[in-house]
């Protein structure tokens, strides 16, 4: 029996330490012809493998790698591996090792927290085969490169096929994994149109096709947006002249929560059965002149529509995503899912000063519509100690001012709370010649710990929470603070594509 043989005999947690079996058979483009896949990563659709003509030698591929090279040997035989598996604890670092020096894979290594599934795993490995970690792994890894013949590596036509560059033809319609909108790059992923139209929410959801690449999926989602929704946000921020307007950090976030064309989603894609991993993605909009009277260049856009055939008189929000296979590669789709979940919204509303302790500020939550009472139990001005300042030339302000209150009907601290409404002022350099001052960037106290609660004692029967104003040069005398809510998304929804 070999090595191999004898560890696939073992009642281990194999994807534990990203030995997962091979139960599919499915290869990558660039797993070399012939691999005999001995195990999967789990993650990027790193894995490991016997080559023909290689003996003994076992590979690493991971289709992901920003190198250009997919495939390195990694250990001249299978009990060398194993003990490789031992100092790195998961074969997603052996895979890397290429990338350390040992100082930094022994820095890496004492920070590393391997599960306890791991650890049984791979104590259980040791036991077995009576051996030790590999004593200097980088070394080992390095000098087995070195004088590596990587052009001996057998690959199929696929690969030369995703890593060539093909002269691009102006007018071709070309969807790649790797690629976006503008630039392409690659193989053509083989389209499945699915023309699938669903309703979330008020919104009109269209998913024409969905593309199969070597490496992953890739989905177009096309949202549609109503034009005047769009005409009075740009009315409203007079966004035809926006680059003559200066917006405050206040009317930035604004603007940012009111966008009707803001497109803060998450997907999750089910194929077979299987749930992919999201791992890039790129976008286009498209506004009708009856919205924006600009003279942006809109030509990529158009093609889009056009290709899709959709109405070029509304709005339309258009999201290009990649998903990872992470494991072997899915040719046939038989099911395909979407999940879709929608990030939170903020919220401004009352802006308000305090003087005094003993005030209060009646107030209506925009979200659920509640009237809250606001009660300064505290507004002090304050200084904060930097423990010395940093050594880059510059000094850094430090005054401040604190406010303590309580909220009646009290809100959680992840649904309101109550900012500054001017920014801190910058760091000032001691020698204006010699310094790059106001490249720093001061935030407000409080968002290093978090929000801060004080629980006053039963005769209050109150919760107090604490606001801090942005770091200033000068006393702070006053503050204008204003409240922040958040709107909790819409409800999630999945959705069956195929």
């Amino acid at each position: 029996m070999t090595s191999y043989q004898q560890f696939q005999e073992l009642h281990i947690n194999f994807s534990a330490i990203g030995m997962e079996p091979d139960n599919t058979g499915g290869t990558y483009f660039c797993t070399p012809e012939g691999a005999k896949t001995i195990g999967w990563a789990g993650e990027d659709g790193i894995h490991s493998c016997f080559v023909p003509g290689f003996g003994e030698l076992v590979f690493t591929v991971n289709p992901e790698s920003a190198s250009g090279q997919f495939v390195h040997p990694v250990a001249r035989n299978f009990e060398d591996f194993l003990r490789l598996l031992l100092a790195c604890k998961d074969v997603k670092l052996i895979e890397s090792l290429y990338q350390f020096d040992e100082e930094g894979f022994a820095c890496w290594m004492q920070q590393y927290e391997a599960t306890q599934e791991q650890l049984a795993s791979l104590n259980t490995l040791q036991e077995a085969f009576s051996i030790s970690p590999m004593e200097h792994p980088v070394t080992y890894i390095k000098q087995l490169q070195q004088d590596f013949d990587y052009s001996r590596i057998p690959y199929a036509p696929v690969y030369y096929e995703e890593t060539s560059e093909p002269e691009e033809e102006p007018d071709q319609w070309k969807v790649t994994y790797d690629g976006n909108f503008w630039c392409a790059g690659g193989q053509a992923g083989r389209e499945v149109r699915v023309n699938k139209t669903f309703t979330w929410g008020k919104e009109t959801w269209r998913i024409p096709s969905v593309y199969v690449c070597g490496r992953g999926l890739v989905v177009d989602f096309c949202v549609e947006k109503a034009p005047e929704d769009i005409k009075t946000f740009i009315d409203k921020w007079d966004l035809q002249h926006e680059a003559q307007n200066h917006y405050t950090r206040l009317q930035q976030e604004q603007m940012d929560a009111e966008n009707p064309l803001r497109m803060e989603v998450y997907t999750h894609m089910v194929v077979n059965g299987r749930g992919l991993k999201e791992c890039r993605g790129c976008g286009v909009t498209w506004i009708p002149s009856s919205c924006f009277a600009g003279d942006d260049d809109q030509t990529v856009e158009k093609q889009v529509l056009e290709y899709y055939g959709l109405d070029e008189s509304r709005c339309w929000v258009i999201r290009r995503k990649s998903f990872s296979w992470q494991t072997a590669p899915i040719t046939d789709i038989a099911s395909l899912s979407v999940r879709l979940e929608r990030g939170d919204r903020m919220l401004q509303r009352l802006r308000f000063e305090v003087h005094e302790a003993g005030e209060q500020i009646p107030f209506t939550n925009p979200v659920t519509g509640a009237e809250h009472t606001l009660t300064v139990h505290a507004y002090e001005k304050q200084d904060f100690d930097f423990q010395g300042q940093p050594e880059d030339g510059c000094v850094y302000p430090n005054q401040y001012a604190q406010l303590t209150y309580s909220v009646h009907p009290d809100l959680s601290e992840e649904d309101f709370w109550i900012c500054d409404c001017r920014e801190g002022d910058q760091p000032q350099p001691v020698d204006p010649d010699k310094s790059n001052a106001g490249s720093a960037v001061i935030g407000i106290i409080g968002g290093m710990d978090g929000p801060v609660s004080i629980y006053l004692d039963d005769t209050q029967k109150a919760k107090c929470h604490t606001a801090y104003s942005a770091l200033r040069f000068e006393p702070v005398d006053q503050v204008h603070w204003y409240m922040q809510f958040r709107e909790k998304s819409m409800d999630h929804t999945s959705v069956p594509i195929i």
